[in-house]
């Protein structure tokens, strides 16, 4: 079952594209494989912080580190930088390249760098209330998460970019 929705190429031609959305369970199979990447990444980011703490309390034993904090930030400013770099300049991050999904506005373009920000706070209130903004996903007729709504995103299968138009296949899953 495909959903689609119209937009407007360009204000002055008029021409409407057909963009085919992707359904939650390949969105729910990229989300996880990021997850999946970004922890493994982040218990790397924690070993080497921990092992930094190590020699540098050998130095000084009486002022402990504030290491949690540095790792949690850490992690935080990665996980930032993955998402909004990959979505602004692709609209692409490896889970969502491996299974054939792509981010894009509704000029078909992948989003500016502000709204690939948006949309990772729109990914948070998604996820604070208990999930329920990308379980919206099955719901919504457009096929967008709380945070597709927010930043005025769409997840769409890479076929659908080809040849320059945003129309045609892509949808499933």
């Amino acid at each position: 079952m495909n959903a689609t929705t119209e937009t407007q190429e360009h204000a002055d031609d008029q021409a409407t594209k057909t963009i085919t959305v992707i359904g939650f369970g390949r969105r729910l199979a990229a989300i996880l494989l990021d997850a999946i990447l970004l922890g493994v990444l982040s218990m790397f980011v924690a070993f080497l912080i921990g092992m930094v703490g190590v020699f540098v309390d050998m130095y000084t034993p009486n002022r402990p580190l504030p290491l949690n904090s540095l790792i949690v930030i850490c992690t935080l400013v990665f996980s930032v930088a993955y998402y909004v770099v990959a979505w602004s300049r692709t609209g692409q991050t490896v889970g969502k390249t491996m299974l054939g999904i792509k981010v894009v506005g509704a000029d078909g373009k992948p989003p500016s760098g502000g709204k690939a920000l948006l949309r990772y706070f729109g990914y948070l209130v998604s996820s604070i209330a208990f999930a329920l903004g990308f379980i919206w996903v099955l719901f919504d007729q457009k096929r967008q998460g709380w945070h597709d709504k927010i930043a005025g995103t769409y997840e769409i299968g890479r076929a659908s970019c080809r040849g320059g138009g945003v129309g045609g296949g892509g949808g499933g899953g």
